[in-house]
């Protein structure tokens, strides 16, 4: 493949990664937004258990919605995400990186799993790891943006056409 065409794939490659960050961002957000569907009827359920329970049966479907969400879309998004940064031909600290996500994911479906255990207090942790997820996906947006200015020059880079430190013609 010529000189042109990797930079082209791996310009392409990286404005994917970009969109790809964005969307599995929106994942995540959609999580905080579907456990609250579910629990504000609860919460504002009188006080007495068949209100609840009757209040819990119709926010059903947004238990569910997290659940395919959190266990199936969000870690299939992140594994793309680490494809992806291999074909952006990111350094292996970048992809290191990406591949944190992963990491966080398993810690989170680990504090799911406690709080099916009957484990309050370390399930408690759920939320507090969906925060940092939050963050850690934020900083690897910012950080790896391939549009505008700042995409020109690590594309650029990426494909030998201007060293470190210089500006793209």
């Amino acid at each position: 493949m010529s000189g042109r065409k990797v930079g082209l794939v791996v310009n392409f490659s990286r404005k994917a990664y970009s969109v790809i960050s964005v969307l599995l961002l929106c994942e995540i957000l959609a999580q905080f937004y579907f456990i609250a569907a579910l629990a504000f009827p609860a919460w504002l359920a009188a006080d007495d258990e068949k209100s609840v329970a009757t209040a819990l049966d119709g926010s059903g479907l947004f238990a569910g919605l997290h659940a395919i969400n959190g266990t199936l879309v969000i870690p299939v998004t992140m594994i793309v995400l680490v494809g992806l940064s291999f074909a952006s031909r990111y350094s292996w600290r970048t992809t290191g990186l990406t591949a944190v996500l992963l990491g966080l994911m398993v810690i989170q479906f680990s504090l799911a799993l406690a709080g099916f255990a009957k484990l309050a207090f370390v399930a408690g942790f759920h939320a507090v790891n969906a925060v940092a997820l939050v963050g850690y996906a934020l900083w690897t947006v910012r950080r790896n943006w391939a549009f505008g200015r700042n995409g020109l020059v690590t594309s650029a880079r990426s494909a030998g056409r201007v060293r470190t430190g210089e500006q793209p013609a």
